[in-house]
């Protein structure tokens, strides 16, 4: 499944690394600020 997080805001990295582990996933963050994307990324 591929999916995609747009805006990390205050919970997004939560929820970037909960999806990430999930099997079969393949997942895209954004954010308006690109050192916050790359970070969680």
């Amino acid at each position: 499944m591929r999916l995609g997080l747009i805006g990390l805001g205050r919970i997004g990295s939560f929820h970037a690394q909960t999806l990430s582990a999930l099997p079969d996933v393949d997942l895209v963050v954004c954010d308006a600020f690109p050192a916050l994307a790359e970070a969680t990324a």
